[in-house]
C-alpha cells in the first residue's frame, strides 16, 4: 500500500497514502458509533430480548450496562491516545525528512488501530460459532461490549494521527518561515 523505492533502493512508505487512510477509519467510526447514541439517550437496556442479553444484563445489572459500554469504548480510545503519543516523535521526522524507514515495531504501532479492529471481531466470531450455545442466541449487546473497544480504538486513534499530522505540518512550515526569514535578514546584515 503506497510503497515506493528510495534512491538507495529501499522500500519506503509513500506516507500521504497512509494519512489518506485515517479519514476512511475515522468516517467508519463515526458511521458504526451514530446508531448508539440514541440507544444511550433511552432508558431500555436490551435492543432485542433474547436469553444471551438478558443474562449478561442480569449478571451486570441493568443500571451498570450503559456505563460499562461507555467505559469499554472509553478504554480502547485511551488506546488509541497512547498509540498516538507513540506516534508522535514519528511524524515530526516524517515531516521533515519525508521518506523513513520503519523499524517492525514502529510499524506495527503505526497500524494498531487496524490491527486491534479486527481481532475483536475475530474472537466474537469464535465465541460464536465454539460455545456451547447456538449463535443465533449471541444478541446485539453482547457484540457491542466486543466491538466498542475496537471502535473507540479506531475512532481516537485516526482524529489524533490526522490531527497531528496537520499539527507537525503546520509547526515544520513556520520553522522553514522562520528559517529563511533568518536567513534573509542575515543576507542584509552581510551585505550592509
Amino acid at each position: 500500500m503506497g510503497r515506493f523505492l528510495t534512491e538507495k533502493g529501499e522500500e519506503a512508505v509513500d506516507w500521504n497514502v497512509v494519512f489518506t487512510v485515517n479519514w476512511f477509519f475515522f468516517f467508519v467510526g463515526l458511521f458504526v458509533i451514530h446508531p448508539l447514541i440514541p440507544y444511550f439517550l433511552s432508558p431500555y437496556v436490551l435492543f432485542i430480548p433474547n436469553a444471551m442479553d438478558e443474562a449478561l444484563v442480569e449478571l451486570i445489572g441493568w443500571d451498570l450496562v450503559k456505563p460499562l459500554l461507555l467505559f469499554v469504548f472509553v478504554m480502547g480510545g485511551m488506546v488509541g491516545l497512547i498509540l498516538v503519543a507513540y506516534c508522535h516523535r514519528l511524524f515530526s521526522e516524517l515531516c521533515v525528512h519525508r521518506i523513513c524507514q520503519l523499524r517492525t515495531r514502529q510499524e506495527l504501532a503505526f497500524h494498531a488501530s487496524w490491527y486491534v479492529g479486527p481481532v475483536p471481531a475475530a474472537v466474537y466470531i469464535l465465541l460464536t460459532n465454539f460455545s456451547p450455545l447456538a449463535s443465533y442466541q449471541w444478541g446485539r449487546l453482547v457484540s457491542f461490549f466486543v466491538t466498542l473497544p475496537q471502535i473507540g480504538c479506531m475512532i481516537v486513534t485516526a482524529a489524533g494521527l490526522l490531527v497531528l499530522r496537520y499539527w507537525t505540518e503546520k509547526h515544520e512550515k513556520m520553522k522553514i518561515k522562520h528559517y529563511w526569514l533568518v536567513k534573509e535578514k542575515t543576507f542584509v546584515l552581510e551585505l550592509v
